[in-house]
């Protein structure tokens, strides 16, 4: 009973202090969780999706069948449909959490869990807490944190971490001679529950608990070996399951393949960093508008993880091992991250052959995101180099204080690094018309103007849409406006033929469509709907009024 308590405690302890520093790190956001938005396309579009498989399960409706791009269905299948987050965050939406609130939340959710993950396979691994919570905020934090806050499959990814963490008390258990049926279970569960949110994330845990398996091979013998395969074989039935809807919109959508055109530019950049860091940003920043997936680690990992680095392959048993391990984890998640390309140096890297062998990494078409592997590696060598560092401190403190120091002041440096401050971000509140959309008893979907201009291919129109779904989170009206990493066929077909509105054409399509309410921008000035602005030349849309800034109308019955 004393055993359990302490376990109880320290994990009490890990989760109440990751919480604490994960607050710290996105602050000022815990005080603007509602409204206070990252970002205004990625930030709004996972709103919407986290309330909409919310709306689905409460409602009883089938959750890939989303509102949006009407009339297609399955459009939840476009993107990540984030279940794993959705559905345990229910209970803040009946607290009366905004969309958006959810997601802030999450993010900090998130951040806790994979600190406690990376703490618990570090201490797992080292068998000491100093290691173990610097690795958790080397997971956690740090300049890639401020690209995980701005993304929910990289800042729900705890599963990476957790499921080095079972692949080694798997191996542990299997090598003492105890029950594996334990680790087992644990094992799969992590894993699929990582594939519920994203398979981003679920195939890189997926990878790190194999990793983990193949250096402890000597430790399953058959006992082990055999309960690892069944964990494995049943994490890839219910993944397959997952991917159904994914597959069947492949079979059908030749256009929701990547090509490896578009995996090139997504492979990993390891000498610049987000440009909202406070401490990196000016110096190593992207420019705006450009497309990076940033991974430098921050001075802190690389001067801790060399020293870690150096101090575990000088050690013997269990710190060395723990050195090995970390090794062959950043090895393999740096070379998954730099990814792949059609032309240049990048084409003759290793990802190449996973592409060409298929599902899942040819699907992964951003693989910079692989760096939480390598992270979870890194990890352990910065818990090594922090215990190098206390062991040199001990002879001027006690062993005691040397580990708080060290570690404190490790996990100060590394929010530092990350730090990027919410305070500058926008406000996102319902708008008027919106509100009046929710409160209108009439039943019908709507569409938003401006849609699509730019006949087959993506105009600027489109990242105005985020906007519009998130608008659409306060009545849940179908829509013809969408948003997501694949935009179908008849979103630019319809809007193609909405250039004409109000001709009976247009007005035929959304009657067919059974839209009801048009919603026009004063955006579209100067552009085709420039004349709805003026309710006397939008007949025969009926005027219902303007709310805030946009001008609702009513599609005619015939």
């Amino acid at each position: 009973m004393t055993e359990r308590r302490a376990v109880v405690s320290e994990a009490i302890a890990v989760f109440g202090g990751f919480f604490v520093s994960a607050i710290a790190f996105t602050w000022p956001l815990a005080l603007h969780l509602q409204t206070r938005a990252r970002d205004l396309v990625d930030a709004l579009y996972t709103s919407w999706s986290l309330d909409w498989v919310q709306y689905a399960v409460e409602h009883g409706k089938n959750p890939y069948n989303a509102n949006i791009f009407l009339p297609e269905k399955g459009v939840l299948a476009y993107s990540d449909t984030f279940f794993g987050v959705a559905i345990p965050t229910l209970p803040l939406r009946w607290l009366g959490f905004t969309p958006l609130g959810v997601l802030n939340a999450s993010h900090i959710i998130g951040l806790t869990t994979m600190g406690a993950g990376a703490y618990l396979f570090a201490r797992l691994v080292t068998g000491s807490r100093l290691a173990g919570v610097v690795a958790g905020a080397t997971l956690a934090f740090g300049p890639f944190g401020a690209v995980t806050t701005a993304n929910l499959s990289l800042s729900a990814s705890a599963g990476v971490a957790f499921a080095a963490a079972a692949a080694w008390w798997l191996a542990d258990r299997a090598r003492d001679g105890d029950s594996v049926r334990g680790p087992a279970v644990a094992l799969a569960a992590i894993l699929i529950f990582q594939l519920t949110v994203s398979f981003y994330p679920g195939t890189y845990a997926i990878v790190a608990a194999g990793i983990v398996l193949v250096c402890r091979f000597g430790s399953l013998g058959r006992r082990g070996v055999i309960a690892a395969l069944s964990a494995l074989a049943v994490t890839a039935l219910c993944g397959l399951a997952l991917a159904i809807p994914n597959l069947q919109l492949a079979s059908r959508e030749p256009g929701y393949r990547r090509p490896l055109s578009e995996v090139g530019p997504q492979g990993a950049n390891f000498f610049a960093t987000h440009p909202d860091v406070v401490v990196w940003g000016d110096l190593l920043g992207f420019e705006p508008g450009e497309k990076q997936n940033v991974t430098f680690p921050g001075v802190t990992i690389l001067v801790l993880g060399a020293i870690g680095c150096v101090y575990g392959l000088r050690s013997v048993g269990k710190r060395r091992r723990a050195a090995n391990v970390g090794l062959v984890l950043t090895a393999v998640g740096t070379v998954l991250a730099i990814g792949t390309a059609s032309t240049g140096v990048r084409q003759y890297a290793p990802y190449r052959l996973l592409y060409e062998l298929g599902p899942p990494f040819n699907a992964l078409r951003t693989t910079g995101r692989a760096w939480l592997i390598a992270l979870v590696g890194l990890g352990l060598l910065v818990g090594l180099g922090a215990i190098a560092v206390a062991g040199w401190l001990r002879s001027r403190v006690s062993a005691r204080s040397a580990s708080v120091v060290v570690g404190a002041v490790a996990v100060v440096l590394l929010i530092a690094e990350g730090f990027v401050g919410w305070g500058e971000y926008p406000t996102v509140r319902p708008k008027p018309v919106d509100v009046e959309l929710a409160a209108r008893p009439e039943k019908g979907a709507v569409v938003y103007l401006p849609v699509n201009e730019g006949g087959n291919t993506i105009d600027l129109t489109y990242f105005e849409q985020p906007g519009n779904i998130l608008g659409a989170t306060e009545h849940h009206r179908g829509t013809l406006n969408g948003l997501s990493g694949f935009a179908p066929p008849s979103y630019f077909r319809h809007s193609r033929r909405l250039l004409s509105l109000p001709d009976a054409d247009a007005l035929q399509l959304l009657r067919r469509l059974h839209v009801r309410f048009v919603v026009v921008h004063p955006t579209v000035t100067d552009g085709p709907w420039s004349d709805l602005l003026n309710p006397d030349r939008a007949e025969p849309l009926k005027f219902l009024g303007k709310f805030g800034d946009d001008l609702l109308y009513e599609v005619p019955r015939i």
